[in-house]
């Protein structure tokens, strides 16, 4: 498994961090990897708000597309609240058929996404806040003088 501490690339000056960009591209690498041994028919990459933020993000692109050979889409707030919405009720039986609140922290923002149809796979209200898990881990090491990794 590799951990990208998602959201610790922007602790500082907007920008990925070295050590966070080689921690990605390493990533980019064992996908990589994965794909050519299991060879799938369709493959959509996503990044979601690191690389909506980070003014180095372009070049992370850049460096993970060469990796992975296919491109790899930033995805907009919305989409990325409609995508996890979907894979949240894809696991849905036909009793769960009630409103839904769907609250999604992330490394870089905490996100909330109510739909009340159950059906359309599209928020009515999608909330984000900038509230990273990546800070409040930070937060939390600053406070009680941990080094968590």
């Amino acid at each position: 498994m590799h951990a990208l501490y998602r959201g610790s690339a922007l602790l500082s000056r907007g920008k990925i961090s070295t050590e966070a960009m080689k921690r990605g591209l390493m990533a980019c690498r064992v996908f990589a990897e994965h794909l050519d041994k299991y060879t799938p028919i369709s493959i959509r990459i996503c990044g979601t708000e690191v690389l909506r933020l980070a003014s180095n993000s372009p070049d992370f692109i850049a460096a993970a597309q060469d990796i992975l050979g296919c491109g790899v889409e930033v995805l907009s707030p919305r989409t990325e609240a409609e995508l996890t919405m979907l894979g949240c009720m894809s696991g849905m039986t036909a009793k769960d058929k009630c409103p839904l609140l769907l609250v999604d922290v992330g490394g870089a923002t905490a996100m909330a996404a109510l739909d009340l149809k159950l059906q359309s796979y599209r928020p009515d209200l999608i909330q984000g806040h900038q509230m990273p898990a990546a800070r409040i881990d930070k937060l939390f090491d600053d406070i009680c003088g941990l080094d968590m990794p």
